[in-house]
């Protein structure tokens, strides 16, 4: 006789577990050629990057940003791209001055003209490109061509998907915006997501008016975010036009009051401010950060007038400025106006209470459509609000309610369809500003 009669144990096999829904791995949008044919590929390390992406590359830079921060996030996913845009670059003299110096810097090429005592801006463009030609070693060795109309200059990569670091080195004289067309970037992330969807900001190196556009839609519409840092002009050195708002890119996302958009100036496309924001914000636990004052590793902090900053507001774009001598950003709003943490942390909420919910209707053979099995739903919503309370995102005093079973519709009991859970909170927000501090001093 085995021990069977006394003790039966039996083995079942368990569920797999519920994948929860990530809300800590940025995506970078990569143009770079590597092997395999697996559209997204996540990294835990930059030794891990490296092994795919050359130091240099866009990928790895912005990669790199992300390790960076004090606070980043355990993984870094990279998406392949099939449809590679070609960069391009608009430069338009702001002003015409005499004896005035005129730069720009592309992958490590400076470009420079001075104008004589009785310039016109045709001459000033012209002597840009004729610099530009006179480059030694030749533009050919990094791969950008350079081109006038008599008002402007345009500076394109000469290979789509080849990525330029660009710098204007003289804004107070030189206007610049990124103007490349979108080569099909919502194709390749519904793509990317199809495949993985374990990722939930994205990134671009590439970031035109026409593909930041397109990204904003795209996220809109699939409740993902997105950072974007760009070196046009435009978005700081214009009052926002209500008649044309999209003249520039800033006003062209506020207009559409885009809810899971952010977006910010940077001097130069290699400075990847975007990357190191994002990055400092997922490896922080949702409630637990704003992104106002974060200090980032690696981004220079931009100069701006108050003008400046108040063409930005007025578009609901940010900043990342040098207050009292030390780099802080501010103020982490998307272009609807609400604070990034607070979509992060809304999205994060409602995807753990559906995921609470179905872990306890799937482990149950059943949950019986009684005001007991209503208990049973509401303690698994209010389980969340308290670890939202205690994150920092919810303030004291949320409630959940339920309706008793007796005066739910008939036709609802017979669909087997609860639909009287109700949950209030009030978002616990962040203090951003002092105002007044009152101070009295007495004899």
């Amino acid at each position: 006789m085995g021990l069977e009669s006394v003790i039966n144990v039996v083995v079942s096999a368990a569920a797999p577990p519920l994948t929860e829904a990530g809300f800590g791995t940025p995506l970078i949008l990569g143009t770079t050629a590597r092997a395999g044919t697996d559209l997204v590929r996540y990294y835990t390390t930059l030794s891990g990057v490296v092994a795919d992406y050359a130091v240099g590359t866009p990928e790895y830079r912005m990669a790199a940003r992300c390790f960076a921060q004090a606070k980043r996030p355990q993984q870094v996913a990279i998406g392949k791209r099939t449809s590679k845009p070609t960069q391009k670059f608009l430069l338009t003299p702001s002003q015409v001055l005499a004896n005035t110096r005129y730069a720009f810097q592309s992958n490590g090429a400076v470009v420079e003209y001075t104008s004589d005592s009785t310039p016109t801006l045709a001459e000033i463009v012209t002597g840009i490109t004729a610099a530009f030609t006179a480059l030694s070693p030749a533009p050919t060795a990094f791969a950008v061509t350079s081109t006038d109309t008599g008002t402007t200059n345009t500076v394109t990569a000469s290979t789509a998907g080849t990525w330029l670091d660009f710098r204007v080195l003289t804004p107070a004289v030189l206007d610049v915006a990124q103007t490349q067309a979108d080569a099909g970037v919502t194709n390749d992330l519904s793509s990317m997501l199809a495949e993985s969807g374990d990722w939930y900001g994205v990134l671009t190196p590439f970031a035109s008016q026409a593909e930041v556009m397109a990204i904003a839609e795209w996220v809109e519409a699939n409740r993902k975010l997105f950072f974007f840092a760009t070196v046009d002009s435009a978005t700081y050195n214009s009052p926002y036009d209500e008649q044309g708002p999209d003249a520039d890119v800033g006003g062209a996302l506020f207009s559409r009051n885009y809810a899971r958009t952010l977006g910010f100036p940077q001097g130069a496309t290699s400075d990847f401010a975007d990357a190191a924001l994002m990055a400092r914000m997922f490896g922080a636990e949702p409630g637990s950060i704003t992104l106002n004052l974060q200090a980032l590793v690696g981004p220079q902090p931009m100069a701006l007038t108050g003008t400046q900053q108040a063409n930005l507001r007025a578009r609901n774009m940010n900043m990342y400025l040098s207050l009292a001598g030390a780099p802080a950003f501010l103020d982490g709003r998307m272009f609807s106006g609400q604070f990034a943490d607070i979509v992060r942390d809304t999205d994060w909420f409602v995807a753990r209470t559906q995921e609470s919910l179905f872990r306890v209707m799937r482990s149950n053979d059943k949950v019986p459509y009684t005001d007991a099995g209503v208990v049973v739903l509401t303690a698994t919503v209010a389980a969340q609000g308290e670890r939202a309370e205690v994150a920092g995102f919810l303030s004291p005093g949320w409630a959940v309610n339920a309706q008793p079973v007796a005066t739910v519709a008939e036709a609802d009991r017979a669909a087997r369809r609860y639909p009287a859970i109700t949950f209030t909170g009030t978002y616990a927000g962040a203090i951003h500003i002092v105002d007044p501090l009152t101070v009295t001093f007495t004899v």
